[in-house]
């Protein structure tokens, strides 16, 4: 899984309405994409949003990002510092869960008493 990062800096005071456009005019453009998972907005009250999609390839947020990323860089423009906002790329593995000692031995000592 591959996740993009988006750095916006807004306007002062404009961050929440950035963020509520991105919601109501971007996020069904996202779901629509091949790849999409998912996106998290943070918006700090001051004057940025990051937001955080979630694509399955590489290629997915690739091909996201040069055909229609810059259709929502123009929705958001006149609230934003920057031209074009910031983003990176980077690979996402959740880690899976981990069991304490504790609870390894805890099913051990079920499973020897089920046997």
């Amino acid at each position: 899984m591959f996740v993009r990062v988006v750095e916006v800096k807004t306007k002062p005071g404009n961050a929440r309405e950035v963020c509520r456009m991105l919601h109501e005019k971007v996020l069904s453009t996202l779901k629509a994409q091949t790849g999409f998972v998912d996106e998290i907005v943070l918006v700090s009250d001051a004057e940025g949003i990051l937001a955080l999609s979630f694509w399955k390839t590489r290629e997915d947020a690739e091909r996201y990002s040069h055909e229609d990323y810059a259709k929502v860089s123009d929705i958001i423009q006149h609230l934003v510092h920057s031209k074009r906002p910031r983003c990176t790329l980077s690979t996402w593995r959740p880690r899976p869960a981990t069991r304490s000692r504790r609870a390894r031995r805890l099913e051990e000592a079920i499973v020897r008493n089920l046997e």
